[in-house]
């Protein structure tokens, strides 16, 4: 599969037809993507980006037999921010199957006018028998973690989450089990 890149202006863009995965927004510009197999078809979990506006990076799953049928597709996100503006965004999703059907986790970043930001990772369940994902439920919400690009995996009925943590020029990888939709967080 190759996936082009181009640059940061509308004029590269323009008259491009070879891209792989259409977007809600029509920029087909796409980051964030997470693909797994379940229910013998391929799900890719992905984020518009377009020309770098974060107000556009709204969660968006698609799912199909093959490749070829996720190319047809354009999909709603399945969520968006509170305010549509810079500073709201919802990103980082992570697709993961426990149990009970797949899910969809993702980060919410709000920044607030004193600069500060509040960061929360949320999860919406597929229902498979309406072919719809459910409403968000908030698992954590922090005014001090960030929860970079959350990576999730179900082991023996239990939800492991890794992130990344940003504070003051310095990165740590933290790690999280989830019990009844909370964190049980430590750093590693």
């Amino acid at each position: 599969i190759a996936i082009r890149i181009y640059r940061h202006n509308r004029i590269n863009y323009r008259d491009k037809q070879d891209f792989l995965i259409k977007s809600y927004d029509y920029s087909n510009q796409i980051c964030h993507p997470d693909m797994t197999i379940y229910d013998e078809n391929l799900w890719l979990a992905f984020t518009p980006y377009p020309y770098g506006m974060e107000e556009y990076e709204n969660p968006t799953v698609i799912h199909g037999r093959n490749l070829d049928e996720l190319k047809e597709k354009r999909q709603l996100p399945l969520d968006k921010p509170h305010h549509q503006t810079y500073g709201y965004h919802l990103s980082d999703p992570c697709l993961c199957e426990d149990e009970l059907g797949i899910n969809c986790y993702y980060r919410e970043s709000v920044r607030e006018s004193d600069g500060s930001e509040t960061n929360s990772i949320l999860v919406s369940r597929y229902n498979k028998d309406t072919d719809v994902w459910n409403p968000p439920q908030i698992i954590c919400r922090s005014n001090s973690h960030g929860y970079l690009s959350p990576a999730f995996l179900c082991i023996d009925s239990i939800m492991h989450c890794f992130y990344a943590e940003w504070k003051e020029e310095s990165g740590n990888l933290c790690y999280a089990k989830v019990c009844d939709n909370a964190f049980e967080e430590e750093t590693i």
